[in-house]
């Protein structure tokens, strides 16, 4: 018997290579684990008994809970990255499987971008910014795209550091949470 619990990206915590992520693209498939990070051997055996090759891995947080039970075992579903027979030789810039991701993309908690989508954003701005936006490339000479990417760059860099510095703080008040109770349990 197999009870389901929905899976979520967000108890990655990190992605295991194991060789460089310079391929165009991996193919993502999720595969239930006993286990919620790490690799067993016999596990990467049989994922690559069938001719695939394990070039990643997601691991999970440590106190997840389990995606399944069957046969009263707790499975932990979890992304792999594999490449199959043939994968890399056949690419050729416009078609990849549907599972295919760019795994310069992947991060923990990232379902990945297609490596052949299409680079263009639309975007509705208030007239007042497009006008200092075509101004500024008149003047300048840069092109709106240059323009765009270069604040859209700075702007989640200091996002990303503002996101950062959050996580760690939670983790800290967590961790300190966590203390308290074993210490309140020990007295």
């Amino acid at each position: 018997m197999r009870h389901f619990i929905k899976i979520s990206l967000k108890d990655e915590v990190n992605l295991i290579w194991s060789s460089d992520k310079n391929y165009r693209f991996v193919r993502v498939l999720f595969k239930d684990f006993l286990v919620p990070f790490g690799m067993p051997e016999e596990e990467k055996n049989f994922i690559e008994l069938n001719g695939d090759i394990l070039v990643g891995y997601a691991d999970l947080r440590q106190d997840v809970t389990p995606s399944s039970i069957r046969d009263g075992k707790e499975n932990f579903q979890r992304r792999i990255f594999i490449l199959r027979d043939g994968d890399l030789e056949n690419f050729n810039g416009n078609k990849c499987p549907i599972e295919g991701v760019d795994p310069r993309s992947l991060e923990p908690g990232v379902m990945g971008i297609s490596p052949i989508k299409k680079s263009q954003v639309a975007v509705r701005i208030p007239p007042e910014l497009l006008w200092k936006l075509n101004s500024y490339t008149q003047k300048s000479g840069v092109s709106q795209t240059e323009t765009v990417i270069k604040a859209l760059n700075e702007h989640l860099k200091l996002s990303e550091k503002l996101i950062s510095n959050h996580l760690l703080e939670k983790t800290i008040i967590d961790l300190d949470q966590r203390v308290k109770a074993l210490e309140s349990k020990n007295n």
